[in-house]
């Protein structure tokens, strides 16, 4: 026999429907709540005062609950908000275009600004986020206008911690060790012909076509000549206007300046005053220097330099400090372009990208190539045949007849 369920669902007092059932002589839980009010307050009406809700208001702060205290309510989201903007105003200063200077300046600028966009952008979620944790604890997570400020907030400063760390990594991590020429005195070396070679080395830092640096190509080049306060710097057309597309023509008059850095540690503007026309990478840049380094001599003829005579290389410093490379040549294959066709000198050196413009020499130390290309783990260099003209041209102060086009193939008798 089924037992009998004791108690209704129905309150006592009111007489309203419950949610659960009901013991006797238990009321709902409105009816109960009204009842402790009623017990309160006695034969008094209840009344609470200003003062009792401001001592409720400083026991919640104590207590670090919800406030209506600025810092609580809004304050955090006008921190995150000036993060947000302060972030936006560094992402606007990678925006800018950098003139010319010297690298380190750049690099350093740029990397600032990097850290500004990533240190605004993390500094904003955490302030914006802080702000919904304490608006979720109060009444006020219900109003929509903060919820949106903070949230909004949390999404620009997400995106400004993506692009920060994007530039923190290319402007922080970089494969070059140096962004000023290392101390050459401590390095140089002992055979006054590789010495010669070192302080003959230059570095060269180049910008787009609108002359901004904020992405620099880097190259190298050789000095070959010297005129009364002016060195005179043999590389490739590709490392003085690294932005003219290979089969492109080049126009030197059209070129932004250059930044050299010579072995000295002197660093200045260098100006484009003549660029072969493809397929012949070859470029010369006149850089001022009160003090030049001796040029190197220039080989008229490299018929000499066969296979597996010993070559020697010095990369571009900037990247590991003053190093000496000593290969061999592996082949010579021939290049046609409109100076004439030229025997390419194939070596085993390790040259690697940014060493492009560099001197290729033998052991007597003269210049019998430029590094051009990389191709199947050989260095390819165009020989100084291609350049033989130039040096007499920088001398005798007729660079600008180098445009004729047979000039640079012409031969001595």
């Amino acid at each position: 026999m089924a037992k009998k369920r004791i108690g209704t669902t129905v309150c006592p007092r009111c007489r309203v429907r419950s949610p659960v059932r009901l013991e006797p002589g238990q009321v709902c839980d409105a009816c109960a709540s009204a009842m402790a009010w009623d017990v309160a307050a006695g034969d008094e009406h209840l009344v609470i005062s200003v003062e009792d809700i401001e001592e409720m208001e400083a026991a919640q702060q104590e207590a670090g609950g919800p406030d209506h205290h600025w810092l609580g309510r809004i304050g955090l989201t006008v921190v995150a908000w000036v993060a947000l903007v302060a972030g936006i105003g560094a992402f606007m200063g990678l925006m800018k275009p950098v003139p010319i200077g010297p690298l380190d300046g750049i690099v350093g600028h740029m990397a600032s600004l990097s850290w500004g966009v990533l240190g605004a952008g993390v500094l904003g979620i955490t302030a914006s986020v802080w702000a919904l944790v304490r608006l979720r604890k109060a009444s006020y997570f219900r109003s929509w206008p903060d919820w949106v400020a903070a949230f909004v907030a949390i999404l620009g400063s997400g995106m400004l911690v993506l692009i920060g760390t994007l530039f923190v990594l290319q402007y922080g991590s970089s494969a070059w060790s140096h962004n000023s020429m290392p101390p050459l005195d401590e390095h140089v070396s002992d055979q006054a012909v590789l010495e010669r070679i070192q302080r003959a080395t230059v570095a060269i830092v180049a910008p787009d076509a609108a002359g901004d640096t904020r992405m620099p190509a880097m190259g190298a080049g050789a000095v070959i000549a010297n005129t009364e306060g002016f060195s005179w710097i043999v590389t490739c057309s590709h490392v003085a206007m690294p932005y003219a597309a290979v089969s492109s023509v080049r126009d030197a008059d059209k070129a932004p300046d250059v930044w050299v850095l010579f072995a000295d540690g002197t660093q200045g503007r260098g100006v484009v005053r003549w660029v072969g026309q493809p397929p012949l990478d070859v470029a010369v840049v006149q850089a001022t220097h009160a003090d030049p380094p001796g040029p190197v001599p220039v080989a008229r003829d490299t018929e000499r330099v066969a296979a597996n005579r010993p070559t020697v290389f010095v990369p571009n410093p900037l990247r590991d400090g003053w190093l000496i490379h000593y290969g061999r040549v592996t082949r010579r294959k021939t290049h046609v372009t409109p100076a004439g066709s030229f025997a390419l000198v194939h070596t085993d050196l390790p040259v690697q990208p940014g060493d492009s413009g560099s001197g290729l020499f033998d052991t007597t130390g003269e210049l019998v190539g430029i590094n051009t290309w990389l191709s199947d783990a050989e260095a390819i260099s165009l020989p100084s045949e291609a350049m033989r003209v130039i040096v007499d041209a920088i001398e005798g102060d007729w660079l600008e007849r180098l445009d004729d086009p047979m000039l640079l193939g012409k031969r001595e008798e």
